[in-house]
């Protein structure tokens, strides 16, 4: 049987997901920038906020939960971006995490 874990652990835990989701969304538009074309303007202004937090180790948990959401609220907004192989690439790999985690 499992323990429950204290509330520490809980928020712990809950910061060490989002941080992992921080940076693998990172990378993925560093790719994304890389395209001919590049990125929407909104993406490159996200982009820009996550590296710049990071550089400064500021960015907060709430912050960095905004700018998750804003992503994929830009990503799922665009049918281009929704459907592009290396986003599809990179959702298949969050399934397969989240199905390893059940």
């Amino acid at each position: 049987m499992d323990e429950p874990q204290s509330p520490r652990q809980e928020e712990d835990a809950a910061t060490f997901e989002v941080d992992r989701r921080f940076h693998d969304i990172k990378l993925l538009l560093t790719k994304l920038s890389a395209l001919p074309g590049g990125l929407p303007n909104d993406l490159q202004t996200i982009r820009s906020k996550l590296v710049y937090s990071t550089k400064l180790g500021t960015a907060r948990l709430d912050e960095r939960v905004q700018l998750l959401n804003a992503t994929l609220q830009v990503v799922c907004s665009s049918w281009t971006l929704w459907n592009h192989p290396m986003v599809l690439q990179f959702l298949s790999l969050q399934d397969v995490s989240m199905m390893s985690k059940q």
